[in-house]
């Protein structure tokens, strides 16, 4: 099954399951976007909770309250942002899960510079994890990113707890992100690594990181969250 859409989206998992927490992830990656491209106006909106056609444009602030009245109502929700530079105008449209896995998911559309250098960018800097370029049919990420990902996507349950709002895992616990991986790729922790949507190319890397994972009690620790043995974990595959 190919997970790539026809749309670009960008992905970012996220710890814990406060939106305080989600929602300053996300402010960092937005207002270090804008910062890049010299925005001259930036403005956000919660959908369903305030009216993006008003005299003034909410702070991030008062975005940060419409998420907390959004998350009451529903816990995978949606917030759009956008910004307009001298010479051209991006839409972003935020998907916010606070699931199991919470993490957000843009879909987003820009004006002259190329997608796939966007994604790299953003990439590198650490305010996403996985991009998904459907130009060129790629997946752009960290290896911790994709590796996670690519896992996740292997397994009909652990798609569940990623996007169904019903899913809980065990013993109370909070996802940690990527960060219970990243110390394993420490040598390639800052590369951008790209894959083609290949089961060979990307079951050759989920076979990689299983390697340098396979004795660490970090997986363990992981995976007791979702019932899961080692021995499944790193038999998942396309």
């Amino acid at each position: 099954m190919s997970l790539i859409e026809d749309k670009h989206r960008l992905i970012k998992f996220l710890p814990g399951h406060s939106v305080e927490a989600a929602f300053a992830e996300f402010r960092e990656l937005a207002e270090q976007y804008a910062r890049s491209r010299s925005a001259t106006k930036v403005s956000y909106w919660v959908s369903g909770v305030r009216n993006p056609v008003s005299d003034k444009a909410p702070t991030l602030e008062e975005v940060l309250q419409d998420c907390r009245k959004a998350i009451r109502l529903n816990p995978c929700f949606s917030f759009h942002w956008s910004l307009e530079t001298k010479d051209m105008g991006e839409s972003w449209t935020v998907f916010l899960y606070f699931t199991a896995i919470p993490h957000f998911d843009c879909a987003f559309d820009v004006g002259a510079k190329p997608l796939e250098i966007i994604c790299k960018e953003l990439v590198n800097s650490g305010a996403i994890d996985v991009a998904i370029e459907p130009e060129h049919d790629e997946y752009i990420g960290s290896r911790a990113g994709l590796y996670i990902f690519h896992k996740i996507s292997c397994n009909r349950r652990l798609r569940g707890y990623l996007k169904n709002a019903s899913s809980s895992i065990d013993n109370g616990s909070s996802f940690s992100g990527t960060s219970s991986f990243e110390r394993f790729f420490m040598d390639d922790q800052s590369e951008c690594v790209t894959l083609k949507n290949d089961k060979r190319e990307l079951n050759a890397l989920l076979r990689q990181c299983d390697h340098a994972l396979a004795n660490s009690n970090e997986v363990h620790d992981f995976l007791t969250q979702f019932r899961m043995t080692r021995k499944d974990w790193l038999e998942l595959k396309y």
